[in-house]
């Protein structure tokens, strides 16, 4: 699995007109929040899993109806914790005891089947043949996943979801994720200052049960009522709210601003993933909580710790790192959708902190981005004393699939361009995916588009919608029309088609590697919001 986030010009500062930002300055009181609990971990190497049916019920925020993971009879949003180990086959008996899909024909590309699941894991080096997104399980069936893990496997956390092609948006925004936890062979795999961390699981899962955001541009954040409908479901979602003015929020292991107990000086792992497909998370712990733009984390000094607490990133995606990091750019994390991290934090001083989702105009904009308290950290008692993680980690040995290859010699080289054009609100904005040779912005004329869009010359005739400037900083960050973003500007080099938002039909992108070579691949982005990218291996075509 690849996740990579590139680097997009400079930003508009997200304001309510927008519609855009998930804004929940509210603070759940510490006599009023739950206390954070841990998933139910399951560790047995035969499980059986199932979907049905459930009510989520989240104090503080609201309950609904919802499709759960279920074990032992117990249904819950998230699901449970599987725990396994390097060497061990995990076997999973997956039953989906949900109803039957709504009649119709099923369009490829379109939202449908939202009662078709499957299980999909992130971070498993398995075989792809075994977690393939293509498994199908209808209503009424059952299928078996026997996952072997390599005897070198790396430890580390990641996660699962369903992953059915047509409504995986709307099952993972109700709640269909979990967490995942690859243990290492021996306890002394790690270092000794981690081994006497606490660990701590947060699944950081976003349910926008309804919003306030009424664009129809292609990049809006659906509501989880605007999948229901879109994906043809007919069960009734029936949310009830304890704050009507609160539908649209963050969730940490199921739970609205659970509080955590820390003592002073005491350092805890959090495993933290960002189950989520539309928002991007931007972790920070301040004494207040942040509720306007912070600014660039590494030139503007926030509230972000203060001095009392400490923060070092330990492993992305579930490889530790050679080296933890520390310092702006941990003190405010991004984490991408469906990214994981493991952050070692302590606070010296005893009080109230917030994790929260903070917002950076130096990181995202508009639908992606948010503001909330996920876990109000409770640091009381007394002082204890413990060893900070070192920065040298590489005792952690890796398996060879995590070989660093950046001295190996490229057998082929490639690239892939993402692209979103349009102008002010115009409502036809598009996503331009394109795979080839070559697909650097330099090579199909992007300066002289560049020259085009600061002169405004082109803005009343390309923009649906009437503007008053079109100078590249609009919401999609560029201009339309087909001087802009026609196909006949793109070389052969790069192989462009359109996608119309999140439907509409794409073209062939396929591009053969051969087995046991090295290839080099280029990602080229344009537009206003990170995109994170992650790619599924087939086991055959």
């Amino acid at each position: 699995m690849l996740v990579l986030l590139w680097a997009c010009p400079a930003q508009l500062a997200c304001d309510a007109t927008d519609g855009c930002l998930l804004l929940n300055s509210n603070v759940v009181g510490l006599g009023a929040a739950e206390t954070l609990t841990q998933p139910q971990e399951v560790s047995a190497s035969t499980i059986a899993l199932s979907v049905e049916f459930c009510t989520a019920s989240m104090a503080n925020f609201a309950a609904f109806t919802t499709r759960c993971y279920c074990y032992g009879g117990s249904c819950t949003v998230p699901g449970p914790t599987i725990v396994t180990s390097p060497g061990a086959t995990l076997t999973i008996t997956f039953t989906n005891s949900l109803g039957a899909n709504p009649a119709g024909a099923v369009t490829a590309n379109t939202m449908h089947s939202p009662n078709t699941v499957n299980l999909h894991t992130h971070g498993l080096h398995v075989d792809p043949a075994v977690d393939s997104i293509f498994v199908e399980v209808e209503p009424g069936e059952s299928h078996t996943y026997a996952y072997q893990l390599p005897s070198d496997h790396h430890p580390g956390f990641h996660w699962y979801h369903s992953h059915h092609h047509g409504s995986s948006t709307f099952q993972v925004m109700g709640g269909l994720v979990g967490g995942l936890r690859v243990e290492p062979s021996s306890a002394s795999d790690l270092p000794t200052a981690l081994q006497a961390m606490a660990r701590v699981t947060m699944v950081v899962h976003h349910i926008a049960l309804d919003n306030s955001d009424t664009s129809t541009d292609p990049f809006t954040v659906w509501t989880y009522t605007d999948l229901h409908v879109r994906v043809g479901a007919t069960d009734s979602i029936g949310a009830s709210y304890s704050d009507s003015s609160v539908t649209d929020a963050w969730a940490v292991n199921g739970q609205y601003q659970p509080q955590h107990a820390m003592a002073p000086g005491e350092w805890q792992i959090f495993d933290v993933v960002n189950a989520a497909g539309d928002r991007i998370l931007e972790l920070e712990i301040n004494t207040a909580l942040q509720t306007v733009d912070v600014g660039d984390p590494a030139s503007v000094s926030t509230a972000t710790t203060s001095g009392e607490c400490s923060s070092y990133l330990l492993a992305v995606d579930g490889i530790y790192l050679d080296t933890a990091r520390s310092g702006p750019h941990v003190d405010h994390l991004v984490l991408v959708q469906a990214q994981r991290v493991s952050l070692a934090v302590k606070c010296d001083t005893a009080g109230t902190y917030f994790l929260q989702t903070a917002y950076s105009s130096s990181v995202t904009n508009y639908e992606a981005a948010s503001v909330q308290n996920l876990v109000t950290l409770v640091v009381s008692g007394g002082a204890v004393s413990m060893s900070a993680p070192t920065a040298d980690q590489t005792s952690i040995s890796k398996p060879w699939y995590l070989n660093d290859l950046t001295s190996t010699a490229s057998s082929a080289s490639w690239s892939i361009a993402v692209e979103q054009t349009g102008c002010c609100d115009d409502a036809a904005a598009t996503y331009w995916l394109g795979i080839g040779d070559d697909c650097s912005m330099a090579v199909f004329g992007r300066a002289e588009g560049d020259a085009l869009c600061a002169s405004g010359g082109s803005c009343a005739t390309d923009c649906a919608s009437s503007c008053a400037t079109c100078d590249g900083s609009d919401k999609y960050g560029s201009c339309s029309g087909t001087d802009w973003a026609g196909v006949s500007s793109y070389p052969p080099s790069c192989n462009y088609a359109s996608m119309d938002g999140e439907q509409g039909a794409s073209g062939s992108y396929a591009h053969v590697a051969q087995l046991g070579t090295v290839e080099t691949m280029t990602i080229w982005g344009r537009g206003k919001a990170p995109h994170p990218i992650h790619i599924h291996v087939r086991a055959s075509i």
